[in-house]
């Protein structure tokens, strides 16, 4: 009853808010933006649809079908490590060409929310599958299950968990890519589709910004992100967690729902570490190593600097140096350094903001419902369609490097922050009471307790938020470096802004060779840095939770 009164309390301000735009806003399109969040709302959901059964499909057949699987899972994994904003441009140019028109931006549009959403539903498929208990497949064989009595009775309740705890994740994140989806430019022609993404974009960044219409745009998608995870996600996500048996995927124990803790009801969260337990669980069999990863990298950048290097002395390279005109190697290493600076100073800024909120937290626990309550509308908020109206609204007022720094900077914290929140916050909320009595016989308080007790104890959750806040913060750092607002470009040194640069002239080849950089240092960083972590912390014996 009380979540009806809230669907029909959001729907009441959404009212609102399309009333203020029809009678008050004096941008001409304000006056569509309930059509316009039609358009959205109706593309992301057919988006989402055939991203889930595809997912589900696939998954399940490289999840059962070992020859598959170990083709599918080892190229699914690389694809989904490359960020998705650096090759959009050049796949909705190609997209456009083959068919002109909305059909290809059309197209276009859908197949980059694809490719957002497809991957947390197939490697949630897959994991789930692979986290069947062997005695559970034995007594399978037992009893004679195949073929289809086998999905029906073994497949089926072990995917469906981590399948509703992916769908949330992958509705999220199309609502978060939406605003690059609809609108998009490659060698100075623009791309957009009709929407709130693309409303958004034109409001901020045109010739003529109208800032209001802009934060109202924002204001109408975070409030319809809000309304249907109340109306479909929550209510989905309260019925798996009455499951007790997840087949090893963790669910915490009840905790306050941000929406119902002045009642005194609980709920049990789907924690976003499903993420990376089912993608590490289905990626442990089949892969591709990571020296191999590392030789085709390395091997990849000498044969481009060395083409482009001979390309001014031989003339058969020639045409390398004319399709890599702009490309300077000397300055890529210090570029490639200004984006992981700025990337590490933002990740160590979103850590310790956790790790202070999680010790208020543990010692205060009724804040748990306070902070839920914050987690669930801030995570709700999509992310990259911030970056038009606050950049713009701030380089009206600042210079545009330093308008365009903040902008950044805020934007990673966004793209970081709820990841590695959410999963200290609630493993710091479920550390053994005995542990927290035995701090307090030792006189452990403050930051000696996050060092000595917290720390260790949180370690697997830290990870498993690095992991994905690291993910999510590449794809912020090829849209936020590189900006245009009244016809005036905007940039800032850094790997994303190179590649924003040539796909913004043009250059294809230029930007699959910044986009080859990107892909490599992304997939070598978490093959070295997390994976390897992740892997140490469960050699010794600590559970992921």
């Amino acid at each position: 009853m009380k979540r009806r009164f809230a669907i029909i309390g959001g729907l009441g301000v959404l009212a609102v808010t399309y009333a203020y735009a029809y009678f008050f806003s004096g941008y001409p399109e304000a006056k569509e933006l309930p059509l316009l969040t039609l358009y959205t709302l109706a593309r992301i959901s057919i988006v989402f649809l055939i991203a889930t059964g595809f997912g589900v499909a696939v998954g399940v057949l490289a999840g059962t079908n070992r020859t598959v699987g170990r083709v599918i899972i080892p190229v699914f994994d690389v694809l989904q490590s490359i960020p998705v904003l650096g090759y959009f441009p050049l796949l909705l140019v190609t997209l456009v060409l083959a068919f002109p028109g909305l059909v290809g931006r059309e197209l276009g549009s859908m197949v980059m929310l694809f490719t957002a959403m497809e991957w947390s539903i197939f490697f949630g498929v897959v994991g789930a599958i692979k986290g069947v208990p062997y005695t559970v497949q034995e007594a399978a064989r037992g009893f004679g299950l195949k073929g289809r009595s086998y999905f029906r009775n073994i497949i089926a309740p072990a995917i469906v968990p981590a399948l509703l705890s992916a769908s949330t994740l992958a509705w999220n994140d199309g609502w978060t890519f939406d605003v690059v989806s609809e609108f998009a430019s490659y060698g100075n022609v623009q791309y957009a589709v009709s929407g709130l993404g693309s409303f958004i974009e034109r409001a901020s960044s045109g010739l003529y910004p109208d800032l209001a219409a802009a934060w109202l745009g924002l204001l109408v998608m975070g409030e319809v992100v809000i309304i249907t995870n109340q109306l479909i996600w929550h209510p989905l996500s309260d019925k798996v967690a009455k499951h007790s048996a997840h087949l090893g995927l963790h669910v915490p124990e009840r905790i306050f729902h941000p929406f119902r803790a002045a009642a005194g009801q609980r709920r049990r969260v789907f924690g976003l570490r499903f993420r990376v337990e089912l993608l590490n669980r289905a990626r442990v069999k089949y892969g591709f190593s990571t020296k191999l990863m590392a030789g085709v990298f390395l091997a990849g950048l000498a044969i481009i600097a060395g083409t482009f290097t001979l390309s001014d002395v031989v003339p058969e390279f020639s045409v390398v140096g004319d399709a890599l005109e702009g490309l300077n190697l000397a300055a890529l290493p210090i570029d490639a350094l200004l984006t992981l600076a700025r990337m590490t100073v933002v990740y160590l800024g979103c850590l310790l903001l956790s790790l202070a909120v999680a010790l208020y937290v543990t010692q205060r626990r009724s804040a748990t419902k306070y902070f839920y309550a914050v987690y669930d509308v801030g995570r709700a908020v999509p992310y990259l369609a911030l970056f038009p109206p606050l950049f713009a609204t701030l380089v009206a007022f600042l210079p545009g490097g330093v308008g365009l720094e903040i902008s950044s900077f805020f934007l990673l914290f966004m793209g970081m922050i709820w990841y590695i929140l959410f999963n200290v916050v609630t493993a710091a909320t479920f550390l053994p009471t005995e542990l927290k009595e035995v701090s307090a016989v030792f006189g452990l308080r403050g930051w000696a307790m996050v060092r000595h007790v917290m720390m260790p104890a949180i370690l697997p959750a830290i990870i498993t938020g690095s992991i994905l806040a690291w993910g999510g913060g590449w794809n912020v750092v090829i849209y936020s470096e590189y900006a245009k607002v009244g016809g005036k470009v905007y940039s800032m040194p850094g790997l994303g802004s190179l590649l924003d640069q040539a796909a913004s002239s043009g250059n294809s080849a230029l930007v699959v060779v910044y986009l080859f950089m990107i892909s490599g240092i992304v997939i070598l960083l978490g093959r070295l840095v997390w994976r390897r972590l992740l892997n140490k912390v469960e050699k010794r014996g600590l559970e992921l939770s």
